[in-house]
């Protein structure tokens, strides 16, 4: 038998005070549909779906994730809005989804640079932490201390 690995960033759960501040800034409502590329555990989107009513697509590649994420999400009850993807988050179509919330890394989202200023909806929202979009402009950036005493910075951008 013949063991995958996959390549991935590193599966880093967002501090839940962060994450408060990373919706904040979203500014989601009920329609959107937000997209979480390397979804992890899928605590992103099920707090977002929880707090703001929307629905939420996440990409996971590592199986194992996979069946965390798809198990939380039916025990939070939002099966019904939130769908887990089994699939390179390369492979995502970026005129789907309003509002993306992600945790990648800078050379990550530079390969995602591009196709989101071509195929992304107007009005897209993309909120980061700690690494920003290569040759965008954030229309907001906020420095965010955490009770840890770390400090992190979180970007707004918006097509």
């Amino acid at each position: 038998m013949t063991e995958h690995t996959y390549y991935r960033e590193p599966f880093v759960r967002t501090p839940e005070e962060l994450l408060d501040k990373k919706l904040e800034l979203a500014q989601i409502t009920k329609d959107d549909l937000i997209i979480d590329l390397g979804c992890g555990d899928g605590y992103v989107m099920i707090a977002a779906c929880q707090r703001y009513g929307c629905r939420a697509i996440g990409y996971e590649i590592d199986p194992e994730i996979v069946e965390m994420a798809t198990k939380a999400v039916e025990e939070s009850g939002l099966s019904d809005r939130i769908e887990i993807r089994q699939k390179d988050f390369s492979e995502h179509d970026f005129s789907e989804g309003t509002v993306y919330l992600l945790y990648l890394t800078r050379n990550e989202l530079n390969k995602f640079s591009l196709p989101l200023e071509i195929h992304a909806p107007k009005r897209t929202r993309i909120v980061t932490h700690d690494f920003d979009m290569p040759a965008w402009e954030p229309k907001e950036t906020v420095e965010f201390p955490l009770m840890s005493g770390d400090t992190k910075f979180i970007y707004l951008f918006e097509k």
